[in-house]
């Protein structure tokens, strides 16, 4: 799973805004692989996360949304449906609404990214000189470096979609001669391949 997390600028007017690129690998490592955090505009923000999403590959787009949730997610949709890409790719407001995600202050948040990339389930994936520079030197007190903080929406995002994970299994039979009686497999049925369960003709 990757995920673009997006810490918006908040003037509209071309303040600081991180945007931050981030993979869970099939061990549940959390690779950090793209940081395109600049000034920007509202729309050009929207506009450049949409783009990180297309060339990574993400399936999501998490906007932290604490003030303006509806007017985020909505600037991020719309660059979506005019850069009329070819897949779906979801956008989110961060933390989810109901959930208790996000309580506390920046350094609270931050918590689970910082000790992630000091015992190696978080890393750097190529040359992020910025981030690297910003997640070194912040101290507690500190304004959140908006990558750092993009990151964080990121990473939050990728931990938490663990406990979503699901298996394909090859089904067994076809789908008439699964059960029979009260619900007992039938001695007919045989495990078939999934490519051909998945392919098959429905009439």
């Amino acid at each position: 799973m990757t995920v673009v997390g997006v810490d918006p600028s908040n003037s509209g007017s071309g303040d600081s805004c991180g945007i931050v690129a981030a993979s869970m690998t099939a061990d549940g490592v959390v690779a950090v692989i793209a940081d395109m955090s600049s000034p920007m505009t509202s729309d050009e923000w929207a506009r450049a996360a949409v783009k990180l999403a297309d060339d990574v590959g993400a399936s999501e787009i998490a906007v932290e949304a604490f003030a303006a949730r509806e007017t985020y997610t909505r600037v991020v949709t719309e660059a979506l449906k005019r850069a009329k890409l070819d897949r779906p790719i979801r956008v989110t407001g961060w933390p989810p609404k109901g959930s208790q995600r996000g309580r506390g202050d920046a350094m609270a948040r931050a918590a689970a990214l910082l000790q992630g990339l000091e015992v190696g389930t978080v890393r750097i994936a190529g040359h992020l000189p910025d981030l690297e520079a910003h997640a070194v030197a912040w101290q507690q007190g500190q304004h959140c470096p908006d990558n750092l903080a993009a990151l964080v929406v990121g990473h939050d995002v990728l931990i938490h979609a663990m406990s979503r994970r699901g298996a394909l299994a090859a089904p067994v039979g076809r789908l008439g001669d699964l059960y029979a009686g009260a619900g007992f497999l039938n001695d007919r049925a045989a495990v078939t391949s999934l490519t051909g369960f998945l392919r098959r003709r429905i009439g």
